[in-house]
């Protein structure tokens, strides 16, 4: 399955956050109260797990080019080791490009002036999420963060040199925002602003309700875009026609876990994680059999990178099978999001320079 090209990792150093987003997969509404999964907020990728993972044989195989810290589960600055894995990396290559994508709510403006230092550096970036112009508006959605705070630190982390970016995920609560988002992060520094659109109300209603700390929320998508709906996919599958979205013909990418093991991408990760959950209602409602070759991950321990490294990982015969898969029996997250003639995204980003 890998062949080779220049190579791309997206990696979820932990399943640690400080935030509770209803949208995000480290919570459900259970019973009307917004809770979150078991198992949370105990795992972490330490530097050593990074130098075993991402060992000698794989700086001589591989030519690493990007890396991404940013996960289903978790904030990236919420890891203890957060500076030296960055630092290990930019070791290994020192041209290589690193992103970070946080809700920027965690840790002091001196700790983020520290920060920016290491990213004054066109090839590195933080993207801040900052879904409104005011703490009411931005907490709606980010849960137990504050826009003051995270405005502050992101200032703090332009003023040292750091590379910032804006994104801004629309909802019908915040849409009346989006404009003066756009000015202030021109007016703050910001090198880019991101418009991100969600097709994540599975239910289909265009609309969530949920119960956090005794209070009543209702989360509604924005009337601005229309975005598929999810929950109309048919299956069995049909009129499969696969893509994969990280088999591009300039490079390839690996998604690196929370636990150390390695898959072609964060979807996948997600699916296998659904299923090792031990709580039912964080499950899927079909069968394992039915997620094609996902379910055989949970056999054996092959896909542990720590165990392995990288590079043998991605020999495992278990990638080659699933591209082969992709011909008639795809598992249900490659045929949601990489099927051509169903032309679906899991969620729409409208990239605005400023």
């Amino acid at each position: 399955m890998y062949s080779g090209k220049p190579l791309k990792a997206h990696i979820e150093l932990s399943n640690k956050c400080n935030a509770m987003c209803p949208q995000c997969g480290r919570n459900a509404a259970v019973d009307g109260t917004l809770r979150l999964q078991p198992g949370m907020q105990d795992t972490e990728l330490r530097l050593e797990d990074m130098e075993k993972i991402f060992d000698d044989e794989f700086w001589n195989t591989h030519t690493l080019t990007n890396v991404r810290f940013v996960g289903n589960y978790s904030d990236p600055i919420a890891t203890k080791d957060l500076h030296e894995i960055v630092e290990f990396f930019i070791f290994n290559n020192p041209d290589i490009k690193v992103t970070i994508s946080t809700n920027g709510s965690l840790k002091t403006e001196n700790w983020w002036y520290h920060f920016g230092s290491m990213f004054n550096n066109k090839h590195r970036r933080v993207v801040f999420a900052l879904d409104g112009t005011d703490n009411i508006t931005h907490a709606l959605y980010r849960h137990r963060t504050n826009y003051d705070k995270i405005i502050r630190n992101a200032k703090s982390f332009i003023s040292a040199g750091g590379h910032a970016e804006w994104s801004f995920l629309v909802f019908k609560h915040n849409e009346h925002q989006l404009e003066e988002a756009k000015r202030l992060s021109e007016e703050y520094g910001f090198k880019k602003f991101l418009s991100v659109y969600t097709t994540r109300f599975h239910n289909g209603k265009g609309y969530k309700k949920y119960k956090l700390d005794g209070v009543d929320y209702k989360l509604e998508e924005t009337t601005t875009k229309k975005m598929p709906n999810l929950s109309t996919i048919p299956w069995p599958p049909e009129n499969i026609d696969i893509s994969c979205k990280v088999l591009q013909e300039d490079y390839e990418e690996i998604f690196v876990d929370y636990t150390g093991e390695i898959v072609p991408c964060c979807w996948v990760g997600a699916s296998l994680h659904r299923w090792r959950t031990k709580d039912t209602y964080f499950k899927p409602s079909y069968p394992v059999e039915e997620d094609g070759l996902i379910g055989e991950i949970l056999k054996d321990d092959s896909h542990d990178a720590i165990k392995y490294g990288a590079t043998k990982v991605m020999t495992n015969q278990w990638f080659t099978k699933l591209k082969e898969s992709w011909v008639d029996k795809p598992c249900r997250v490659c045929y949601r999001i990489c099927n051509k003639k169903l032309n679906l995204k899991k969620e729409k980003v409208e990239e605005e320079w400023v």
